[in-house]
């Protein structure tokens, strides 16, 4: 699913720029290298584009490009978890909400992780980590 994906992204490249596949800086390891860091959770799906397509027009290897971006995704439950605690105290009246019966707002709660990681936590274990604040705060 994510290899068709990103094929797709690499031939809409070649027809944006009107070129060949040839003409890319891109490797098939270095596709592969994307993509595998996709699968495996290291990097978001957006992210992943982004690196594809800078490695596309650079030829610079993704290592260096999700480096020099911060596109690494937060695997810190620790680190995470200070930011959920933090917007868990920022967002009170949402929480009374949640407690109140509005499950929906996990969700929102598990976007504002994502923006205040700029997309860079893994939005499961945000979820997981949220419902364990947020049912603890419910005592």
């Amino acid at each position: 699913q994510c290899c068709g994906l990103f094929t797709g992204e690499v031939f809409a490249y070649i027809n944006e720029m009107g070129s060949s596949i040839t003409d890319l800086q891109i490797t098939p390891p270095q596709l592969g290298s994307i993509i595998e860091r996709v699968e495996k959770g290291l990097i978001s799906r957006a992210n992943g584009k982004e690196v594809l397509t800078d490695v596309m027009k650079t030829g610079k290897p993704p290592d260096k490009i999700i480096t020099e971006h911060g596109f690494e995704i937060i695997q810190d439950s620790g680190e995470l978890s200070v930011i959920i605690e933090k917007l868990v105290n920022q967002f009170p009246q949402e929480v009374e909400a949640y407690q109140s019966g509005k499950i929906t707002l996990l969700e929102w709660f598990v976007g504002q992780v994502m923006k205040e990681t700029r997309g860079k936590a893994d939005p499961n274990q945000a979820r997981v980590l949220l419902l364990g604040v947020l049912e603890k705060m419910n005592k």
